[in-house]
């Protein structure tokens, strides 16, 4: 049954069924590669360097 909190209705809490997987953090399932953590890193500056260049 629905339940509103502070008009947004959220699904009520209930117990997962037999075999019903639990809710997971999208994202990748195995440690980043050096590679790719630096990838990151610098799309992530470059990203706020645009943000603050406004």
């Amino acid at each position: 049954m629905p339940v509103v909190i502070d008009e947004v209705q959220v699904e009520a809490a209930r117990p997962r069924g037999e075999g019903e997987a639990a809710p997971r953090a999208p994202g990748p399932q195995r440690p980043l590669s050096r590679h790719e953590f630096r990838e990151m890193l610098r799309r992530e500056d470059h990203r706020r360097a645009r943000l603050e260049a406004d």
